[in-house]
């Protein structure tokens, strides 16, 4: 067994040391799967490390434009909650300055006759009123049967010169131009972050690889899917219910939405960052003391370390947490109080493993994106070369500490047999 770092060994102390024994369902001749305990996972990790083994003892990653924003957090040492405020009302502060002097300029010189836009006149007059809101001022200045708070409809019919700069002021701006413009404000007056903030902000980069314009969501909806084929299959056992998916949250005295009819609710509230706040499905059962979860499952169209560690922290540490605190679930609108018990077992499903030499490569970006996001010491030279130098021992115990994960959690893996 390869040895961690004290580090990594530190960050097990939410992992629940208790295991559970591995259950097995009966295969179904509809929906063919591959049902691995969970040293089938520890032998993929194995065969990853064997890979970053042979491999040199360091890796060059460059950079791209994804990395702009994770060095200027990194330079400024704030978080990445704090920076996306910034970046928010920064981003609404530009907008409403153009919408203001749109207003002021353009569109309070417009004859619009009232029966079409009735609150339009008052609209321009009171445009401060709004505050930073552009979008509710246009909106405000369009009400009305005729453009239902339309303005760009209003424009074309009162005067199309002005779409094509009213479409500029609507349109977000670039990300680059505006860490460009957060990268000035934050350094003014602090010589010493000018250089390499500006040098960050302003340098070209290559674009990143080409990723799904959803996010990868089609793909991950797919996998979910695919898991409830197989969890709602009656030979799993007719005592089990399926619940899909269920949510997360603090008890907060607000219905719940209709968008999620299950949902496990709090009470009192407790901290949930680093958590995930829903669960893709759970296995329930009816017993004499209440509703009992048996199963937590995970879906993922695709699984490599890296996902894999992600799961075995933000899942399962959602789990201990949730389970060992009074909860109620809420189904379909009815209440049913969680027994303490013992833990539910995670399960993990997903469509595919990526092959071992891909799972590598992609365990040295993620930890080329760790180092970007949290040593400043590198991003001079990082900025200079255009690369990062990622060292072997690294990535290994990126790994190494997932492989650990699992052996600590046992989960249950399901996967087509098709990959």
């Amino acid at each position: 067994m390869r040895r961690l770092s004290l580090f990594a060994s530190s960050l097990l102390h939410f992992v629940s040391h208790r295991s559970q024994q591995q259950k097995s369902y009966p295969l179904t001749s509809g929906f063919t799967i591959v049902h691995m305990q969970y040293h089938s996972l520890a032998n993929y990790l194995e065969d990853t490390l064997d890979v970053l083994q042979d491999s040199k003892t360091s890796f060059t990653v460059s950079l791209n434009d994804s990395h702009r924003k994770s060095m200027i957090r990194n330079l400024l040492g704030i978080t990445r909650v704090t920076m996306n405020e910034e970046l928010l009302m920064l981003r609404q502060k530009l907008s409403w300055a153009k919408a203001k002097d749109f207003t002021r300029t353009k569109l309070s010189y417009l004859e619009v006759p009232v029966d079409a836009a009735p609150h339009f006149q008052h609209g321009v007059e009171n445009y401060e009123s709004f505050e930073i809101s552009s979008k509710k001022l246009f909106a405000f200045l369009a009400r009305g049967r005729t453009y239902q708070g339309k303005l760009d409809r209003l424009l074309q019919d009162i005067c199309p010169d002005l779409l094509i700069e009213y479409e500029s002021i609507v349109a977000e701006v670039d990300e680059t131009e505006l860490l460009k413009i957060y990268a000035r404000e934050k350094c003014a007056g602090d010589s010493d972050l000018y250089d390499s903030l500006v040098h960050c902000a302003e340098k070209e980069f290559p674009k990143a690889l080409h990723q799904p314009k959803d996010g990868g969501k089609k793909s991950g909806v797919q996998g979910e899917v695919s898991l409830k084929e197989f969890l709602n299959d009656p030979q799993i056992g007719s005592s089990f219910e399926l619940l899909a998916p269920v949510w997360i949250r603090n008890k907060n005295g607000k219905a719940i939405s209709k968008r999620c009819p299950h949902v496990i609710e709090l009470s009192p509230p407790i901290d949930l960052d680093g958590m995930t706040t829903e669960f893709d499905a759970t296995l329930v059962q009816q017993k004499s003391d209440g509703i009992h979860i048996a199963q937590v499952w995970e879906a993922k169209a695709a699984l490599e370390p890296t996902i894999l560690h992600n799961i075995l922290t933000k899942n399962y540490r959602a789990m201990t947490t949730v389970f060992g605190h009074p909860a109620e679930l809420i189904s379909n609108g009815k209440r049913h109080l969680l027994p303490k018990r013992e833990m539910p077992k995670l399960g993990i499903y997903a469509t595919r493993l990526l092959d071992i030499n891909q799972a590598a490569r992609r365990s040295i970006i993620v930890c080329a994106e760790f180092l970007i996001e949290n040593d400043p010491s590198i991003i001079p030279e990082a900025l200079q070369s255009g690369t990062i130098e990622v060292p072997r021992e690294k990535v290994q115990e990126h790994v190494e500490f997932t492989l650990k994960l699992v052996e600590e959690v046992q989960p249950d893996f399901m996967s087509p047999s098709s990959f």
